[in-house]
């Protein structure tokens, strides 16, 4: 399916202001990360390049002699002009960025209840367009998992890509160009660990997804299997076919349950590693960043804004992590979703829909 041709990107297109709030709120969470650890750079660096002469040491171990101290200087002194500043802008980020928060989670959860309504009245539409011929092939109870299940669950697919895109991604790339423009050698050290992420994620991706999509397929035939089971209890009772029923739903619930396990697998590999990886980092981070002092090619500021950035640079690949397993899940829903789509009443005659599977062993001695 062409991006431009799938649901996702129909609903995304109809409703393109809730997008643009959504990026605008992001885009700026970028822009404060990028800005936050400069004002605490200027107020470290101008204290080891000026060192106080009027040092009174008696405020070392004397509380109340401290705050006495502390207060003539903020009211005779100008030595404390750029602790205001630096603190000022801080307070600034700090309350800023609570409020970007707060927009962009109800931007995001009005967009993503849009785009969820738009697709499930297409697909709906979609399906009751469709000939008879077709709902005698396919399983009710499949149909009814993807209108209401795999529709919700596009709404996952949507959150992830926005946040990986728009915020996740971005920030990374600025994080890089910043510390290449501050020292290009020290920047070096935060491009070491993405390769060896990336490849790990692709990996454990591509696998995650084939296990969450064989679980989407099994669950959509047990809601046939559940449904049909109801529809025809009275047979059931008659023929005493309950542990049957049973067991048929068992055996597909234990292989949902094993796909399940097998994505999950995949998804602790993945943590575990990319939680190696920070550790690793920083200690190669810090060490190289000391040496780089030591040969005076980095001011002790400098080094404070790599330490911030490092940490702001694994929060997105978090995030990214985080995202995989949603991601995946939701993916298998929406390839569901376009299964129906695609299909065109005027030709698809006594076709099935894919992935359709013959009905439960019940149901034929039922019958």
């Amino acid at each position: 399916v062409s991006l431009r041709s799938s649901q996702l990107y129909l609903a995304l297109k109809a409703h393109w202001l809730l997008v643009l709030l959504v990026s605008i709120t992001m885009v700026a969470q970028t822009g404060l990360t990028l800005v936050q650890p400069w004002p605490v750079r200027m107020m470290i660096d101008h204290v080891v390049e000026n060192p106080s002469h009027e040092q009174d040491i008696a405020a070392k171990n004397d509380l109340l002699r401290f705050i006495i101290s502390t207060m003539k200087g903020f009211f005779y002194s100008q030595d404390f002009d750029f602790l205001y500043k630096g603190i000022g802008i801080l307070l600034a980020i700090y309350l800023i960025n609570p409020i970007l928060l707060y927009f962009q989670s109800i931007f995001l959860s009005r967009l993503g209840q849009q785009v969820v309504l738009h697709i499930r009245k297409n697909l709906f539409a979609q399906m009751i367009a469709l000939p008879q011929s077709f709902f005698e092939k396919a399983q009710t109870g499949d149909l009814t998992s993807r209108v209401s299940k795999d529709t919700a669950d596009t709404q996952d697919i949507l959150e992830s890509f926005i946040t990986i895109f728009v915020r996740s991604l971005p920030t990374v790339v600025g994080i890089l160009i910043v510390s290449f423009s501050i020292d290009w050698i020290y920047a070096l050290t935060f491009v070491v660990a993405i390769p060896t992420f990336y490849w790990a994620n692709v990996i454990l991706t591509r696998r995650t997804k084939d296990a969450m999509r064989r679980q989407k397929r099994i669950e959509g035939e047990m809601a046939s299997d559940v449904q049909e089971a109801f529809y025809y209890h009275k047979a059931v009772a008659t023929l005493s076919l309950e542990s049957d029923v049973v067991d048929d739903f068992m055996e597909s619930s234990r292989q949902s349950a094993l796909h399940g396990l097998e994505a999950g697998r995949f998804q602790a590999i993945l943590a575990a590693s990319l939680d190696l990886l920070v550790g690793i980092t920083s200690l190669f981070v810090l060490f190289v960043g000391i040496l780089r002092i030591l040969h005076g090619c980095l001011t002790v500021g400098q080094l404070m804004v790599f330490l911030s950035y490092l940490s702001s640079l694994f929060k997105p690949i978090r995030e990214i992590s985080k995202f995989t397993g949603r991601i995946a899940k939701s993916a298998a829903a929406l390839e569901r979703i376009e299964e129906i789509a695609r299909l065109n009443p005027l030709e698809i005659g006594a076709a099935e829909l894919p992935g359709a599977v013959e009905a439960p062993s019940f149901r034929g001695n039922i019958e």
